[in-house]
């Protein structure tokens, strides 16, 4: 059969030497997340939040890993429609608005410090527990309203979210209302409390592929809307039993940010979403990150003061917008022999080595990075894969390529002969580009030209 492969661009990224573990595909924090590290993640793009989720449910290999692109579409959209049936579930109750009020009370949710007792953190959780329980068995015919109902009858994750709301509660020490107006102040409130705090539920994918029987989308979101419901109930206008619905939706949508944010441990300020660029469509998808970068788009940062740094290639994403079922299925597997080379904008003496893995299901293949030059730049050639992914629709995979290289590369002769005085980005060329080289079906060699932009500074 004709083999075509949708070249979305380049970008690599890798582990450093070849004795040492490898690392994750984006660099780790330099120290623990926190809110405002995190947050830009929060509110990113939602395609770009996506692909980067994507990304990390292909190293991770967990159950996420299993959702179609139809299943982390309809995440949003499903989850407010919980959220919807929950709520009108609480608003018939005639008991809840007389529980919800004590949940509410500042009398029970003072103010946290350390004379805050378990024993307080103990009686709003079981307050919020009793309302979510009555609330969950009345959520109607709602599409995930199983997994609604098999979550509120698990005591002791149900009891998990309810001390988890109580602590957001306490860590802005007020009884004011949940509104569309403060929602993202009370959203930063409890990213913070799971952070450094209360985890929501632990592993969200392992708890929603548990309560949902294997359907991980439902799981999703019948967590996300119990704990935006949670947060709800002790945030309530004066007199109701829980905020306004429209508040509850967009508090479910930021929690939902988090929770994709949270599964790729990055600073999301000093390593920000990826915009993922694509250039043709066919058989394969194939498609690279490009980070905004000195008021351009470069493929690959080259950064001050360091010595790493990687570039991604996502290959055959199953969730991105060009992922149909209506796509052609192409498979094409990465070959044992010369997977991979690229040739730097640097002298072969400012970098010293490369190495490449991909990732798939958990699983990390390595290659072996030859160094060489052409016309005086560095080179590498990539080798000797130790397996033989195959990638096809509903098996994507991340390759990553990391350069060891001069710490003064920005500031020296190669940085400012580049692209000028650095911040600056470098256009991809023919000239300076990347081969990665694929077996269509497993059989016939094919090579992609992957030209890349190189950012200094």
């Amino acid at each position: 059969m004709a083999f075509g492969l949708a070249v979305a661009g380049l970008s690599l990224e890798a582990p450093s030497a070849p004795a040492a573990p490898a690392p994750a595909p984006w660099p780790s924090p330099s120290s623990p997340l926190t809110v405002d590290k995190v947050w830009p993640g929060v509110t990113a793009d939602p395609k770009l939040l996506t692909t980067v989720f994507e990304e990390s449910s292909i190293v991770r290999g967990g159950p996420e890993a299993k959702m179609s692109a139809a299943d982390v579409a309809n995440i949003l959209p499903d989850t407010n429609t919980d959220i919807e049936a929950l709520n009108a579930a609480l608003l018939a109750d005639p008991e809840a608005k007389k529980v919800a009020s004590e949940v509410a009370a500042p009398g029970i949710l003072g103010p946290f410090s350390a004379e805050a007792s378990a024993q307080d953190i103990a009686v709003k959780a079981s307050a919020i527990t009793n309302l979510l329980k009555a609330a969950g068995s009345r959520v109607g015919k709602v599409k995930n309203a199983a997994a609604v109902k098999r979550l509120t009858e698990q005591t002791e994750q149900l009891g998990r979210i309810g001390e988890y709301a109580g602590h957001v509660k306490n860590s802005l020490a007020t009884a004011g209302e949940l509104t569309t107006g403060n929602v993202e102040t009370i959203a930063r409130a409890a990213v913070g409390v799971a952070l450094g705090f209360v985890p929501v539920v632990g592993d969200l994918y392992t708890v929603a592929d548990s309560i949902a029987s294997g359907n991980v989308h439902d799981g999703i979101c019948a967590v996300v809307s119990l704990t935006a419901t949670a947060i709800g109930l002790v945030f309530p206008p004066a007199a109701a039993v829980i905020g306004a619905a429209l508040a509850v939706y967009q508090l479910g949508r930021l929690l939902w940010g988090f929770f994709q944010a949270e599964a790729t441990p990055r600073d999301w300020v000093q390593d920000p979403p990826a915009t993922p660029g694509e250039l043709l469509q066919s058989g394969a998808d194939i498609k690279y990150e490009a980070r905004p970068f000195a008021g351009k788009s470069a493929d690959v940062v080259f950064a001050r003061n360091t010595n790493l740094t990687t570039q991604t290639l996502l290959l055959d994403s199953r969730w991105g917008e060009h992922n149909s079922d209506n796509r052609p299925v192409v498979t094409y597997t990465l070959p044992k022999t010369e997977v991979y080379r690229s040739l730097l904008p640097f002298r072969e003496s400012s970098v010293y080595l490369a190495t490449l893995n991909v990732w798939q299901n958990g699983n990390i293949y390595t290659a072996t990075c030859r160094r060489t030059q052409t016309h005086g730049h560095a080179t590498f050639i990539c080798s000797d894969l130790d397996g033989s992914p195959t990638i096809g629709k509903g098996r994507p995979a991340v390759v990553t390529v990391t350069y060891l290289h001069d710490q003064n590369i920005v500031n020296g002769p190669d940085g400012k002969a580049i692209c000028g005085p650095p911040p600056c980005v470098f256009p991809g060329f023919d000239v300076f580009s990347s081969t990665l080289t694929v077996l269509a079906e497993g059989k016939r060699s094919v090579k992609l030209n992957l030209p890349f932009s190189v950012g200094i500074g």
